[in-house]
């Protein structure tokens, strides 16, 4: 279970982080606006939230789910950008918008039953955040409904999991408390408790392998050479020098004579990749996923060769692999059951 400093910093981040208050300020001013323009024409204020609402939603939802990964990895969530408006990638982040849209539709139609109303809403704050991590860890709207998944995933967490719905009732309760103002505190409010609820889902998996919270069946593996970490930080500390001035090729080049070196472990090449995500160019761990999938792949590594695509995808969801491992990678996420990731590297 999180310390409870460590709480209460999850849920001050989206207020000094750069990435989350440039989002949150964003989403005051267009808020600001579409009330402005209901104020002015009901017409207009109707066209103002139906544009705003198709084009900044989705966009907010997909930095959250985002917001969500980095910050279970412990790192700075990078900033919103135009790859979060475009609506041709990452369609399976706006799920949670058809999740909420329908969890909020049923509620309403059960205005006349308060008892299932309550029933239903406790069983929906109890289960949507597990819902919300196994669609960040997996991007398959499929498996954040497999109550497999979401079982596993709890019993993973233990009682570390529960604080979530107890942070998320806190903070509908904010957001309702601020709603007794004025509605436009109470939309900027409940920005920040969705920044902040996804923070805290972040922590709460943080200790933890993400791999293992995808219901990616964990590979059984031989006990690996123990390579002094320095050595490899010191291969990939070269490396980064010949990526940072151009020389890419050269750089992953490099970090497979170290793996040769070494023995050419199959673990290396995951364990790199993850250092090279916490670089300030995602593109060179991009690069280097496409070779480390590569080698995975001959060795008929399908398990680990899968999950390096989902963080690949993660990172960048126009990702895929090279095109000689094209048949092979398909093959390797169908057969753990990331059936739409499968379709998605073939668009």
């Amino acid at each position: 279970m999180p310390a409870a400093r460590e709480l209460a910093e999850e849920l001050l981040y989206p207020l000094r982080a750069p990435a989350t208050l440039t989002t949150l300020a964003l989403f005051v001013i267009f808020f600001s606006l579409v009330l402005a323009a209901g104020q002015i024409s009901v017409i207009l204020g109707v066209a103002a939230t139906l544009s705003v609402g198709l084009a900044i939603l989705p966009a907010i939802m997909r930095f959250c789910l985002q917001h969500l990964d980095a910050r279970a990895e412990g790192r700075d969530t990078d900033a919103l950008d135009a790859r979060h408006f475009s609506w041709m990638e990452n369609l399976w982040g706006v799920f949670p918008l058809v999740l909420l849209g329908g969890l909020g539709f049923l509620l309403n139609r059960l205005q006349d039953m308060p008892a299932a109303q309550i029933g239903i809403g406790v069983f929906g704050v109890a289960l949507l955040p597990a819902s919300m991590i196994v669609l960040a860890m997996t991007h398959s709207p499929l498996q954040s409904l497999n109550p497999f998944a979401l079982a596993r995933l709890i019993v993973r967490l233990r009682t570390s999991y529960w604080v979530a719905p107890v942070i998320g009732v806190l903070l509908i309760g904010l957001v309702l408390f601020a709603g007794q103002y004025s509605f436009w505190l109470s939309g900027v409010v409940a920005m920040y408790a969705l920044l902040a609820g996804f923070g805290v889902l972040g922590l709460l998996i943080r200790p933890l392998d993400i791999a293992e919270e995808t219901d990616i069946p964990m590979m059984e593996t031989p006990v690996q050479t123990a390579i002094p970490e320095a050595q490899r930080l010191a291969a990939l500390n070269l490396a980064y020098s010949f990526m940072s001035r151009g020389g890419t090729d050269n750089g992953i080049k490099h970090i497979e004579q170290s793996i040769r070196d070494e023995g050419a472990d199959l673990h290396a090449w995951p364990w790199y990749f993850e250092r090279m995500t916490r670089w300030e160019n995602p593109l060179y761990a991009l690069r280097f996923g496409q070779r480390a999938i590569h080698e995975l792949l001959a060795a008929n590594e399908q398990v680990a060769a899968a999950k390096l695509i989902l963080r690949c995808r993660m990172l960048d969801a126009s990702f895929r692999p090279l095109k000689e491992d094209l048949d092979a990678a398909e093959a390797a996420l169908r057969a753990t059951n990331n059936i739409e990731e499968a379709d998605a590297i073939r668009r």
